[in-house]
């Protein structure tokens, strides 16, 4: 039986996530993925599959968005070094979706499997919250203190340029830094007043600020 300390360390998560990442490829984000990782690490090799599933609450989501919070903390991490604090704000998200991508340079066929896998229909919300999450990051990151509909309108945009962007920088194998820039670029100069709420959108905000405020709410105030 694992005890309760070990239950709650999340380091023993983290562990468990990273192992699992070299079988993703192989046998996509599946408890067999993760059974594979554990028993290439000494100190999982005997626990058995249901301890396992425990640490997660049963659910693969859950290690996917460890995953993604991994790469979150390496962005901000490599934004930080790289002393970006006299970009303007624009500048910063920019500067930002780029590290992102950077530290997920080595994982584009994890993160394909990722998306297989959130994509299901029973994946929805939470493939939604981890991507407000990461525009969440991004725009705290970037110093962002806007509140009120439109704190909620940037994130909603960034959702849609930093997606849309990931999508492109995945599609190719061989996609250069330059071309994914180009086109991050072009994204952001369509949203060149990013964070206003247009009038078509404002309806579509709307409909799902129940569901943002519950992702977010602690930031918002309006």
């Amino acid at each position: 039986m694992l005890s309760m300390e070990f239950r709650e360390n999340k380091t023993s998560n983290i562990i468990l996530m990273e192992s699992m990442l070299n079988q993703v490829p192989a046998y996509g984000w599946t408890w067999k993925a993760l059974y594979e990782g554990a028993s290439t690490v000494k100190e999982f090799k005997t626990l058995d599959k249901r301890a396992i599933q425990a640490l997660f609450d049963d659910n693969i989501s859950n290690v996917i968005k460890l995953f993604n919070e991994r790469l979150d903390q390496d962005m901000i991490n490599l934004f930080d070094k790289n002393l970006n604090k006299e970009l303007g704000l624009t500048q910063k998200v920019r500067q930002l979706i780029l590290f992102r991508l950077y530290a997920s340079k080595d994982y584009k066929e994890v993160i394909k499997s990722s998306f297989r896998f959130m994509g299901l229909p029973a994946n929805y919300y939470s493939s939604l919250e981890q991507l407000l999450t990461t525009c969440n990051k991004i725009w705290n990151a970037a110093g962002d203190n806007s509140t009120g509909a439109n704190f909620f309108s940037k994130r909603l945009i960034l959702a849609a340029v930093y997606s849309t962007t990931l999508g492109y920088w995945l599609a190719s194998a061989n996609r250069s830094n330059e071309q994914t820039e180009k086109f991050l670029d072009k994204r952001l100069e369509d949203v060149k007043n990013l964070g206003k709420v247009s009038k078509s959108s404002y309806e579509y905000l709307e409909k799902v600020k129940t569901n943002l405020f519950n992702i977010l709410g602690q930031n918002y105030n309006g």
